[in-house]
């Protein structure tokens, strides 16, 4: 990626976590109790590899069937839920680190606009790690290999 274009985008990025946060300050009933309230945000990693965007969230104890993906307008939307089972009701808790609860991502994607293979994108879990491949689409100018069908009319 060339160095202005980098610069572009980590503004893009920059930008997008600013709106969200003024988003969710502003439009909340009471903005000062948004401490308490269960949302949280997973940690993620993105890469640009030759086979297309690879994003790894960081979802220990979230089970796969708690997790849906949505991708439209070049965002992609990662909603779920973590529950803590393994605590008794009647204990005291000394120190409470991990978060609980609803959580909900998305990654502004705008800088691949129009070259997100829509259809092939997949998603794994492995290691309390979720993996979603956002394929490209082949760049003008590059070969693509054309399949030849054979004619057996003849």
């Amino acid at each position: 990626m060339l160095p202005f274009k980098n610069f572009l985008f980590e503004f893009d990025k920059l930008d997008t976590t600013i709106k969200e946060i003024f988003y969710d300050f502003f439009s909340h009933e009471n903005p000062f109790l948004m401490v308490a309230e269960t949302h949280w945000r997973p940690n993620v990693d993105i890469y640009d590899t030759p086979k297309g965007i690879i994003l790894k969230l960081e979802l220990a104890g979230v089970k796969q069937e708690d997790i849906s993906i949505y991708f439209e307008n070049n965002k992609l939307q990662i909603k779920g839920h973590r529950s803590d089972y393994s605590i008794p009701e009647k204990i005291s808790c000394q120190q409470i680190e991990i978060n609980y609860g609803d959580f909900e991502r998305t990654i502004s994607l705008e800088y691949y606009s129009g070259l997100i293979d829509k259809e092939n994108i997949k998603a794994t879990c492995k290691d309390g790690m979720l993996y979603v491949l956002l394929p490209l689409l082949e760049k003008d100018g590059e070969a693509a290999r054309i399949k030849i069908k054979v004619n057996k009319d003849k």
